[in-house]
């Protein structure tokens, strides 16, 4: 059953942008997370969701060589920066992580990375391109990044699992990708980052003045100058404790317990589990009790008084706020929460609910005394709509997740161009164009519904 013009031209647009925003240089094949900003290098759950969702359904060679260029930047230590540096002169001495090497945290003396992680989306790519590939190279590709995955993980049980429970602990909310998120933000501002006056006020000139973001998109659209600071502080001082800052490093202010992250991690550790089992690769017994400890206690952070998740302090162990995000539903992608709790999040989800809107699933609930119209990550992003309605397909709220699915595909399509978020009000294209994920997640959309029900995207 052929497409209709609308869902063809959309999936025809999504092909070629990601295949206009591919880039091949010093050893690095990429896709640019957007055709006119992000142009450093290759960012981890951009990079992912790129090839896990786009890529994969029609050149998996690239997909598979998108994935390799991310973990090619992992630390001896296994971390999985957020980002390579390729290119820019900017992101190379905010991060200043090339020299550091000497410390023996690197892989690569020559390589330039972030310090920093992001959302552990790297097997729920893997396992989707390892079923593309041709039979040759498909068991030496996967084994060999199955090791690195598994090297990843254990990394995350070694340094932000400060308390051992399984749940991961965040040090900065851009490992969230979620970057100025509210609840996170109310965070930061309690905490006292110890930065000179002197400092503070050179730090502002210098994020206000280089700030490339606001020169491409309107600044109602991204972090606010005040979150901007909080966010420079917060890397500021994880360059102070020389950017180790794992079980060593309790002196470092900002540590939350992650909701999102540890939902992420969770279901990302069944796939490489499944993939191990596959492969024949044997994963260490103390990262599957790690594992199990992890789906027990995201449980925990369920608050039955709002019948949502909300990240917590590692230390008092109680919530950070209770202030409702897109991060309090991940827990359905997790795919361990109870039926109960799974039902209670998709009430959220149905009309009237409290993520109810006419667009997508917004980033902070439009009632939400915190959200902020057209604000950076209190939109609609695809990327989250699409972490939600894969829980509620495994789930069994197919219809539900037919919805957001179909919702998304409406939204982007509604436009000539191909935006990084989208206004949950009215559909308004926001933040950057030629947006790699959105185009992604198009292309995955339309060919899952596509299997699903053959007339819906049809000619009618």
């Amino acid at each position: 059953m052929e497409l209709s013009g609308q869902y063809q031209s959309l999936d025809d647009r999504s092909r070629e942008l990601l295949d206009r925003n591919y880039r091949h240089e010093k050893k690095c094949e990429y896709t640019r997370a957007a055709s006119e900003m992000y142009s450093s290098g290759p960012f981890l759950w951009d990079s992912a969701w790129i090839a896990g969702k786009g890529l994969v359904h029609y050149d998996p060679r690239r997909a598979a060589a998108e994935i390799d260029s991310v973990l090619d930047g992992q630390w001896r230590n296994g971390m999985v920066p957020n980002m390579r540096i390729i290119n820019g002169t900017i992101n190379r001495l905010a991060w200043l992580t090339k020299h550091r090497y000497a410390h023996g945290l690197g892989q690569f003396g020559n390589m330039a990375t972030s310090s920093i992680t992001q959302p552990p989306i790297i097997a729920d790519a893997l396992r989707t391109i390892g079923n593309q590939l041709p039979n040759d190279v498909r068991a030496s590709y996967m084994l060999h990044n199955i090791e690195r995955t598994a090297k990843y993980h254990q990394w995350i049980y070694d340094e932000r699992n400060l308390q051992g429970n399984g749940l991961f602990t965040i040090v900065h909310p851009w490992e969230t990708g979620r970057d100025n998120s509210p609840e996170l933000m109310q965070e930061m501002r309690g905490v006292d980052w110890k930065t000179p006056r002197p400092v503070k006020w050179i730090l502002e000139k210098f994020i206000n003045g280089m700030r490339t973001d606001t020169k491409h998109v309107s600044p109602e659209q991204r972090a606010t100058s005040e979150e901007s600071l909080l966010l420079g502080e917060a890397a500021v001082r994880l360059m102070v404790l020389n950017h180790y800052h794992g079980r060593d490093s309790q002196e470092y202010p900002y540590q939350v317990e992650e909701v999102g992250m540890t939902s992420i991690l969770i279901r990302n550790n069944q796939h490489l589990v499944e993939m191990a089992d596959d492969y024949g690769y044997r994963l260490p017994d103390d990262l599957l009790m790690n594992m199990q400890r992890s789906e027990i206690n995201l449980e925990k952070l369920f608050d039955p008084t709002t019948s949502l998740y909300y990240s917590r302090n590692p230390h008092t162990r109680l919530p950070i706020n209770k202030i409702p995000s897109i991060g309090s539903l991940l827990p359905l992608y997790s795919g361990s929460i109870s039926p109960d709790h799974a039902n209670t999040l998709a009430d959220h989800l149905q009309p009237g609910g409290l993520f109810d809107a006419p667009h997508g699933i917004p980033g902070v609930p439009l009632g939400a005394r915190e959200y902020r119209k057209n604000s950076y990550w209190h939109s609609t992003w695809t990327i989250t709509n699409g972490l939600v309605a894969d829980g509620l397909y495994r789930e069994g709220y197919e219809d539900l997740a037919e919805k957001i699915d179909l919702s998304t595909l409406n939204m982007v399509a509604g436009h000539d161009k191909i935006y990084e978020s989208y206004s949950p009000e009215d559909g308004e294209g926001l933040g950057a164009t030629g947006f790699s994920w959105t185009a992604a997640s198009v292309i995955d959309i339309i060919r899952r519904l596509k299997a699903r029900n053959p007339n819906l995207l049809s000619h009618s």
